[in-house]
């Protein structure tokens, strides 16, 4: 795999070509195999719309027949009679209820990540890896990826942890703001005019561009947080590099702590909570911008832009920030609020 710079060093991306040398396949030669079968699936099945692949979608409902029964054919078939193929809801499913005795009756509730309880999910690590990059595999190619496929997709998105040049500085810097979506927001948008691809919508390069936002989406939250508080609270600035052989998780604290120290326990921890934080299938409202978005062919970075403009909203994602000065304003007039 290659990360590749034009002649100016302004922009490093993931190449679509095997390398040559140094016995790296290349993203191209890692992704030909799911690819080969995405593109089969959508040549030969009629009820795909604008080639998007529904194998995984019959897939996963078998495996969640085998787990809860009916239901969940009746409901996919409800879904294709109808000719609707929602993907993003295919990949996540939050099952609250059961069939039994022909009634649907409560049961404790079970998050699905195409097909696997994500508790299976988290209790397989054993606490001996970290699983975030494993579900983002999961979701993306519709499979668990094997030791070595995980081993590849690990270093392609160490490999992606690559800011343009001088991109910190001119972007994330320039302007900080409070509100960390704004600048994540801002700086995803950018992102496009670094891309010689931007408009590609083949599944190659949505994927490419797909797994590079995940592995620069940590660097752009830290680096904005930084910048705010260096600019506005008169702190001190810190820009750490990723570590190419530490998780997502990993490198997101070592990038937002001044020491670059953490435990096993917050990583495993924020690890957990990032893959959990995966669940969008159940049409909210970022999800559906999303949908929307890509449904008259824009871009990937547009689709993401405008996904987290509606994150941010407080009655949604930016529900966190009125938790915090709901918490804030207790502390504040509230006597003895640490009392039950």
């Amino acid at each position: 795999m290659l990360v590749q710079h034009d002649e100016s060093g302004q922009y490093g991306h993931l190449s679509l070509e095997a390398e040559d040398q140094g016995g790296d396949r290349g993203i191209h030669a890692f992704l030909s195999h799911d690819l080969q079968r995405i593109g089969n699936a959508a040549r030969h099945d009629p009820r795909i719309e604008d080639g998007f692949p529904c194998g995984e979608e019959l897939r996963d409902v078998r495996r969640l027949k085998e787990q809860h029964g009916n239901r969940a054919e009746q409901a996919a078939d409800e879904k294709l009679d109808a000719g609707h193929f929602d993907a993003v809801h295919a990949q996540c499913e939050v099952v609250d209820d059961q069939n039994v005795d022909g009634k649907q009756v409560p049961c404790d509730g079970q998050l699905l990540y195409r097909g696997y309880d994500v508790k299976d999910l988290v209790k397989g690590s054993k606490n001996r890896r970290f699983i975030f990059e494993e579900g983002a595999y999961l979701l993306l190619f519709g499979e668990l990826p094997s030791t070595r496929q995980l081993n590849e997709f690990r270093k392609i998105i160490a490999d992606c942890m690559e800011m343009p040049t001088n991109f910190t500085r001119d972007v994330i810097m320039k302007a900080p703001s409070h509100d960390i979506m704004n600048s994540m927001t801002r700086s995803v948008l950018t992102l496009a005019s670094y891309d010689d691809h931007t408009a590609d919508l083949s599944i190659s390069n949505v994927l490419r561009q797909s797994i590079q936002l995940i592995s620069l989406f940590p660097m752009m939250a830290v680096y904005a947080y930084h910048a705010y508080n260096h600019y506005e609270n008169n702190d001190s600035m810190y820009i750490h590099r990723p570590d190419p052989n530490l998780s997502i998780a990993e490198n997101f604290l070592r990038m937002l702590r001044p020491d670059m120290q953490f435990s096993h326990l917050e990583a495993n921890v924020l690890d957990v909570a990032l893959l959990l934080h995966m669940e969008h299938g159940g049409g909210n409202n970022s999800t559906f911008t999303t949908r929307v978005v890509t449904s008259s062919g824009s871009d990937t970075y547009s689709a993401i832009a405008a996904a987290l403009s509606s994150l941010k909203g407080k009655k949604h994602g930016g529900a966190n920030i009125m938790v915090m000065k709901m918490m804030e304003d207790i502390r504040a007039h509230v006597p003895n609020a640490e009392n039950e």
